[in-house]
């Protein structure tokens, strides 16, 4: 009978082979989890700290903005120095922004933050000139052309009031009227108004009858009055120029940076959901593979423990028959290639003595019972032999009693006889004479 030529040390490697290939897909899907989830974690790290840097931008840049402001209406220089110090650690963090977006990828990003950085740039330039436009101006009244400007008007007030003529007194003012709207709203008509007003200064003091002299010398102040404030002016309107370059700036500046700061919220959401999801399968699926794995080895180990179980209990009742001498059963397993094949085979050879055993016994007793059969045919001839030997020596003793008997009394006669003759001749046996 052929069987599996399977050994039962290779079904168990098979087993454990079985475990092993689980524990390898176990593995597997950890380790391509692990690397999905660095991947999706580097990806949102990236995002976070390009977010973090973003945000970092924007605290900066608003400080900044409010330095500029701080500038423009207390008109110190501590704080164009603290715009200054901004600049440089603002910069270095659009680079890394840049740095890690095109690390990431981010192409379209990157390229919208250069063209963030390019206009802060524009930015720092025109507050850059701003500044020199506004120190040019004077940071306070005694300063620049605005001091220059007041020690004009100064001097054309004293020769005004050594004249005492309220004519020309009522232009200047109304002159100084013009300035002062001018530098509160930078309208360029005002310069205009105030080139009229000393033109009708002039031909008032003209017709004033002022000295030659003092004319003179109040024409060259007016002169002066007029050319520093028509620079003080064209400063000004640079300044103002300035300064509307850097709100447009800013209002372009903020679009842009919104929308990178919204995209890169949107890559880190979009990261750490993957992220959560590839935790999520990988759970799934080393679930998946240990429940196919322990399935795979109870259904092998329950067949394979069936098939051995069979055998064994086939081998034990054929062991058993063989116990009670039914040398006829059949001995399962016999001519596998594995161990149940050697243990058949084993008690197929145990079956096959005792057959051979049990048919000497049965030669032996039968030749044991014809020896019998011939001792008791060989006792029955010799007893009858014996039988007729004894008759017929029974009848020669018949005939030979007789005899005898009557030799015994010719015997007795003759005893008796020699008896006599001795007591008459003193003559007894052995030739003596008594």
């Amino acid at each position: 009978m052929s069987g599996p030529s399977i050994r039962l040390t290779h079904k168990v490697m098979a087993i454990g082979l079985f475990g092993l290939v689980g524990l390898v897909a176990f593995g597997a899907i950890y380790e391509i989890g692990s690397l999905s989830q660095d991947a999706s974690r580097t990806v949102a790290n990236r995002a976070r700290a390009i977010a973090d840097l973003n945000k970092q931008l924007s605290i900066e840049m608003l400080e900044a903005r409010r330095n500029e402001k701080n500038f423009q209406q207390r008109r110190n220089e501590s704080y164009a120095k603290a715009h200054a110090e901004l600049i440089g650690p603002v910069n270095r963090d659009f680079d890394e922004v840049e740095r890690l977006m095109s690390a990431g990828g981010m192409s379209a990003l990157s390229d919208k933050t250069k063209q963030a950085q390019e206009g802060f740039k524009h930015y720092a330039t025109d507050f850059d000139a701003l500044v020199a436009a506004e120190t040019r101006l004077g940071l306070n009244e005694t300063l620049g052309l605005s001091g220059s400007l007041r020690g004009a008007v100064h001097d054309i007030e004293a020769k005004l009031k050594e004249l005492d003529n309220p004519r020309l007194t009522s232009w200047m003012l109304m002159m100084r009227r013009h300035e002062k709207d001018f530098m509160l709203r930078r309208d360029p008509k005002y310069v205009i108004e105030l080139k009229k007003a000393a033109t009708e200064f002039s031909k008032a003091m003209e017709a004033a009858s002022v000295p030659a002299s003092v004319m003179t010398d109040i024409t060259a102040k007016l002169q002066k009055y007029q050319s520093e404030f028509v620079a003080w002016a064209e400063t000004a309107q640079q300044s103002a120029a300035y300064d509307a370059s850097m709100m447009k700036t800013f209002r372009e500046l903020e679009p842009g940076m919104l929308e990178v700061r919204t995209a890169v919220e949107g890559l880190y959401k979009q990261a750490d959901a993957a992220e959560a999801a590839t935790r999520d399968a990988v759970r799934f699926w080393m679930m998946i593979a240990f429940f196919v794995t322990v399935a795979v080895l109870a259904v092998v180990g329950f067949f394979l423990g069936r098939s051995i179980s069979k055998a064994l209990s086939g081998m034990v009742d054929a062991m058993t028959r063989l116990a009670r001498d039914e040398l006829s059963t059949s001995v399962p397993g016999v001519g596998r290639k594995d161990e149940i094949g050697e243990m058949a085979g084993a008690v197929e050879v145990f079956r096959t003595n005792m057959s051979e055993a049990e048919r000497l016994r049965a030669e032996q007793a039968e030749a044991d019972t014809r020896r019998r059969s011939q001792r008791r045919a060989d006792m029955k001839r010799l007893g009858r032999r014996l039988r007729r030997r004894d008759r017929r020596d029974h009848r020669d003793c018949l005939i030979g009693g007789n005899r005898a008997g009557s030799i015994l009394q010719h015997a007795d006669t003759g005893g008796r006889a020699v008896q006599r003759a001795r007591h008459r001749g003193g003559i007894g046996f052995g030739g003596g004479v008594r």
